[in-house]
Formats: C-alpha cells, sequence, structure tokens
C-alpha cells in the first residue's frame, strides 16, 4: 500500500473518535419549568418547539433523537456506524471522516490493481497468476472494490448537502421544498462553515453553564417563556 495508503488509513482512525465520542451539541435550555407549554414560541422571528420529552423550547434545525433521547442542535442523522447522532458540534468530524474514507478507498484499489500489474510485468505472468500468488493485495483490493459504491456514495452526498448547507434530515423530509433555504450562503461560504467551523464549547462539559441568547437574557423576555434568568442558570 506504501505510505499514501499508511497516511489515509490514519487520518482515518484520527478522524474516528472525535465523530463517535464527541457530544453533536445539545440545545440551549429555553425552560425547564413544568407544566403545560405551548407547541412554538417566537422569539425576535425566531421560532422555537416546545420539547414535551426533555421539556425545552429547540431552536430551528433541531430535533429530539429517539435514539439517544436527547435533543440534537442542527441535527443531521444518528449514525448507527460510529454510534452517535450526528449534529453542530460533530458534523465536521464526520464529513473528514467519510471523505478520508473514500480517499482510502480509492488509494486501497488503486494501488493494489497497479501492484498487480507491476507483479505480472515484473515476472512475465498472466494477470489471474499474479492474483493467485498475491492474496493480501487480493484481499485489499476486493474489499476496497465492494466500499467504493456505498463509501463513494456517501461521501459525494454530504458533499452535496455541505454545498447547499443542508441536513440528512431536511434533505430527506424536503423541508425546502417549497421555500428556499434561508441557511444557503452560497456553495464557498457553505462549505468553509462546514468543513471549518467554530465549535462552541459542550453542554454537557462538568461544569459548562448553559448560556442563553442576549435576547431571551432579559427578564421580562424570560419570563414570557418561562426561561431561567440569569440567577437560576441551568447547568446541562
Amino acid at each position: 500500500m506504501g505510505q499514501g495508503g499508511g497516511r489515509n488509513r490514519l487520518c482515518c482512525l484520527c478522524e474516528f473518535p472525535p465523530v463517535s465520542t464527541r457530544s453533536p451539541a445539545v440545545p440551549d435550555p429555553l425552560s425547564f419549568l413544568p407544566g403545560k407549554r405551548e407547541f412554538t414560541k417566537e422569539v425576535d422571528g425566531i421560532k422555537y418547539k416546545w420539547c414535551r420529552t426533555c421539556k425545552i423550547y429547540r431552536p430551528p434545525r433541531s430535533k429530539h433523537c429517539p435514539v439517544c433521547d436527547n435533543c440534537v442542535e442542527k441535527f443531521d442523522h444518528h449514525c448507527p456506524w460510529v454510534g452517535n447522532c450526528i449534529g453542530r458540534r460533530n458534523y465536521v468530524f464526520f464529513q473528514w471522516f467519510i471523505h478520508t474514507c473514500f480517499i482510502t478507498v480509492i488509494a486501497g484499489f488503486s494501488l493494489s490493481y497497479i501492484h498487480l500489474a507491476l507483479y505480472s510485468y515484473k515476472h512475465q505472468t498472466g494477470l489471474l497468476d499474479a492474483m493467485s500468488d498475491n492474496g493480501g493485495t487480493m484481499i485489499t483490493l476486493s474489499i476496497s472494490f465492494l466500499a467504493l459504491m456505498p463509501v463513494g456514495g456517501l461521501s459525494v452526498y454530504h458533499a452535496y448537502l455541505a454545498g447547499c448547507n443542508r441536513t440528512t434530515n431536511e434533505d430527506v423530509n424536503d423541508v425546502y421544498k417549497r421555500i428556499e433555504n434561508p441557511y444557503d450562503a452560497g456553495g464557498t461560504a457553505n462549505c468553509c462553515n462546514t468543513f471549518f467551523p467554530r465549535l462552541r464549547k459542550s453542554r454537557l462539559l462538568v461544569g459548562g453553564s448553559a448560556e442563553l441568547p442576549p435576547s431571551l437574557k432579559g427578564g421580562d423576555m424570560a419570563s414570557q417563556i418561562g426561561v431561567p434568568t440569569d440567577g437560576d442558570s441551568t447547568e446541562v
């Protein structure tokens, strides 16, 4: 496989832990008070939906994941292969992970075929004889060939989502079929925001307090939708 294949495998291994262990992002807690709530609240033109399970008003693009049993900010999907939800804080690592996997698959297939061709040329044998003499190379070639379509399709699909600033959940449910995507800032800006985002601190870190949006920190506005004030900040 050579040094190139080794570097690609190392990149995949480096991206897998952040995807599987980093919290996808828990929304700001807009209300933890018990009792019946209105299904939606609009604050400064932004609609917040009430989650009956988490007892919070979740912001746009958020969704309650039934597998993780938690609301996820900018919910993309729940990935069983990494065992975690994909959301705002770990989507960038998921993107890099699948793209480096695709590059590794391409490198494995190409380098394996080149190795067999060079072996056949060097020993003046047919390609079938070269395959029978290089079992390890054939295993790499077979696995890479089987992974080309699924991994490649996943990589291309999420590159498309990054270019138009959509989540998998939004694309599957045709959220922007009849309305214009308000988050689309153009292909270049969308890709920059996806692959080089500014990640905020986790709401799940010990001692990390959940900060409210500036428009919700005022006592009057907070009292209207049942938001804890600064003196009653809740840690999550």
